[in-house]
Formats: structure tokens, sequence, C-alpha cells
């Protein structure tokens, strides 16, 4: 009786990017400037937006504010992202909140081409808690997730930390460095406890004179081994900014776009990024508004 929803779950394993990816569906981005830098920026000037990338960008947050911000990949596959951002008994923070979802998924049996037994969905959701604490000159930053994941009929949890630092080499260089995903996560329908995909990555940038604005590069490596390089360049004038990334992921190489606009209380910022065959072109928008 169960066989058909059973064997359509693996023969969907390839076509769907939150089964596909398991727990690294996590490390989609979460914000249109991670998005933009293509996962780099490491050693960004700090930036709340980037904590994803490194816990230490919680150094960033300035003042008390809210965002929310939509991802959009391709079919029924998206994301909505709630960010609030402040201070916690005198240290900056963050509380994230994110589901990414695929809906109305065609559940098929042993036979690939009948008629779709029903229609099902696939969604991961997160919360995530960052503070920042300084460790003399370093900015040291530090984040806990519990996530939710479900397909079909068959659910998982998850926790890990990140943790990250920010230093500056003189008045023109920065350096950071962070770890992603030490933590365990259940699989898929067994719940045996599997360790979170994790990484570490390295950087550095560099500010450029004037309108040349600031370069980085940034090289990870992650569970799987695979060396990860990239590099970052934004530049700007008055309230706007514009940014560009490049990484290479296994083999394929990831391009991201985007650009920011400040306008008295309110921020807004877009990206578009080419990630390859299995993620397409996907886009995210972002507003925030300062308290």
């Amino acid at each position: 009786m169960r066989s058909g929803p059973r064997i359509a779950l693996l023969l969907l394993t390839a076509a769907l990017p939150l089964q596909a990816l398991g727990w690294r569906s996590s490390y989609l981005a979460g914000s249109p400037l991670a998005l933009a830098l293509a996962g780099g920026g490491t050693a960004w000037t700090a930036n709340g937006y980037l904590i994803e990338i490194n816990p230490a960008h919680v150094w960033g947050v300035d003042g008390e504010s809210i965002g929310y911000g939509y991802l959009r990949m391709f079919g029924n596959l998206g994301g909505h992202v709630l960010t609030w951002q402040g201070r916690l008994r005198g240290r900056p923070a963050q509380l994230r909140l994110r589901t990414l979802a695929e809906d109305d998924i065609e559940l098929r049996g042993d036979v690939p081409t009948a008629d779709p037994l029903g229609t099902f969905g696939a969604r991961l959701m997160e919360a995530e808690l960052s503070r920042g604490w300084m460790l003399g000159a370093l900015q040291v930053g530090v984040s806990l997730t519990v996530a939710y994941q479900r397909i079909f009929e068959y659910s998982g949890r998850g926790a890990w930390l990140s943790a990250g630092v920010l230093g500056n080499l003189g008045s023109r260089v920065r350096w950071g460095l962070a770890v992603s995903h030490i933590g365990v996560g259940e699989g898929l329908g067994s719940r045996d406890l599997e360790p979170q995909p994790w990484r570490l990555q390295g950087g550095a940038m560099l500010k450029l004179p004037s309108l040349l604005g600031r370069i980085g590069i940034d090289v990870g490596l992650d569970s799987r081994s695979n060396v990860l390089p990239g590099v970052v360049w934004e530049t700007g004038t008055g309230p706007w900014q514009v940014r560009l990334g490049l990484r290479q992921v296994a083999g394929e190489y990831r391009l991201g776009l985007g650009f920011g606009l400040l306008q008295d209380r309110w921020r807004v910022a877009y990206a578009v990024s080419y990630q390859g065959r299995t993620l397409g072109l996907p886009q995210m928008i972002q507003v925030s508004r300062q308290l």
C-alpha cells in the first residue's frame, strides 16, 4: 500500500531542490546582500544581513530595525525572511525567522507517466539568534539555529552553532574567519541523527580609493572537501550601492549582482544570481526600516 509513495519520493530526489539538498538547503541565501556576493563577504564591512556568512557581522547592527525579504527561485520554490536587529543587554543581536517552501508537487506511484496520486509540499523552517562580543580588538559573533524540514510525510529537526571573528590590519585591510553549521540533524524518515554539512571560510577585504569601493576574496572548505574560492566587490555613492560576487562551488560558477538603496529610515535591497544548473536564477528583494 505504501510502496508507491516511497518510490515516488526517491524518484523525485533529483528534481526537488529541498529534497536533493537536504540540510544543505539552509545555505540558500537569506538576504539580497548574501545572494549578490554569491555567498562571499566573510571579511566585509560588518553588516547584519551577512550574519549567515559570518556571525561576527552582527556587529554591523546599527540601532533597532525590522525587515522582510522574499526569495524567488524556479517553479513553486520560494522563501520568506523576517528579521529583527537591535541590542540585548548592550550587545548587538539579531533574530531571524525563515521559511523555504515548494508547494503543489505532484505525487506519483510506480509509473511516473501515470496520473498523479495527489500533491504535497516540501518546506524548511528556521529560527536563528545571533549575538556579538568583543575579544580585545576583535569582533566575535555566535549564532544558534534550530530548524525543521518536511517533505511529504517525512520530517526532521536540526540544531547547529555558527561562529565567526572580524579584525583589521591597518586602516584599509580587514580579515574574517567563520565556521558554520556545527551540529546535528535528523534524517528524513529515519530520524537518525547525522552531522550537519559544516563549512569553514576565511577572507580578506581591501578598501580601494574613492568610488572604486572595496574588493574582497574568500576561500572556503566544506564537509564534502570542496574548496570554495570567490571574489566580491561593492561600490556606491550617496544612498546607492552596487555589488558583484563570483564563486566556484562544486565545479560550477555562481555569479551575483545586486544593489541597495537607503532613504531616510528605509532600506531596500535586491539581488539576482546565477546558481548553476541545479538552482537556476534565484532573485531576492528585502525591505527594512529602522525603528
